[in-house]
């Protein structure tokens, strides 16, 4: 809707946009591409996934082929990571990053507040999440060390990830996110789920001022520059996890608080999408 408004009228019926998925790119996008072009639009594809690269080296040479084609037909290609970007200027020399954006907050936790040793977990609650690793090490832990855990619930039974400093809250409406990130001092996302990309949720603690602890997954790493706006870990690594857990102290906290509010400016919604107009208008 914004993308539209900022082109006027006139534009809108010139530009087909296809956000994709695996399948839209693959099913989608060339039946979108011969349409568009028929009928003088332009044809814009944008790629979420993180592993994308990796699952198209891993296809068929003729899946490979085909996927090259449709990204070299399109008039332009946005890709949500920075290294996707340089994948997708092989084969189609207009190609832009678009990273996953959120809207500013409109309040933040307070960077000069204590630190309190207080910890959240907000995502799938599945395995592949790094979830049953992240609560064994609270169980590790002093008393003081809370983690709470907000999100749907996959494949696992809570009763195993409680404990005494571990506590189940709930899933959050999305507008609900923000707000109660502010409750707490560190995400903990110690993801290793392959389809990684630039998860929402880091974003969104960004916004708020929240350091993140997490893992070199995806495109996780061209998110959090380690030891700046939060700590990078291997996925599955119990000790570099429970290390980064106890890494934090009261100055480090809140210059890292600080860093993490200043990182927002890259995934701002406001920022982001004019950007993006701008390369969509010089097309």
């Amino acid at each position: 809707i914004q993308i539209k408004r900022a082109l006027g009228k006139k534009s809108i019926n010139k530009i087909v946009f296809l956000h994709c998925t695996l399948f839209d790119i693959l099913v989608l996008a060339p039946i979108v591409e011969r349409i568009s072009h028929k009928h003088n639009a332009k044809f814009i594809i944008r790629k979420f996934a993180g592993d994308f690269e990796t699952r198209f080296y891993s296809y068929p040479l003729f899946i490979q082929n085909y996927l090259k084609q449709i990204i070299s037909k399109a008039d332009a290609t946005f890709w949500e990571s920075k290294s996707l970007m340089q994948f997708g200027k092989k084969y189609n020399p207009n190609s832009f990053w678009f990273p996953n954006v959120r809207e500013k907050a409109n309040y933040h936790r307070d960077c000069d507040r204590q630190y309190e040793k207080k910890f959240v977990f907000i995502s799938r609650v599945q395995k592949e999440k790094g979830i049953l690793l992240l609560a064994n090490c609270f169980k590790n832990l002093s008393q003081d060390y809370t983690l709470d855990i907000y999100g749907p619930v996959e494949g696992l039974e809570i009763r195993n990830l409680e404990c005494d400093n571990v506590k189940y809250c709930g899933t959050l409406y999305p507008n609900e996110v923000q707000k109660v990130l502010t409750k707490y001092d560190v995400l903990c996302l110690p993801t290793d789920w392959e389809g990684e990309g630039y998860p929402g949720i880091i974003i969104e603690a960004f916004s708020v001022g929240i350091p993140v602890i997490s893992t070199y997954k995806g495109g996780i790493p061209e998110l959090i520059e380690d030891k700046k706006n939060g700590l990078l870990i291997q996925p599955n690594d119990t000790e570099s996890l429970l290390a980064s857990i106890k890494w934090f102290n009261n100055a480090k906290f809140k210059l890292m608080a600080k860093r993490s509010l200043e990182s927002f400016a890259s995934f701002n919604a406001d920022i982001v999408n004019n950007r993006i107009m701008s390369i969509i208008k010089s097309i």
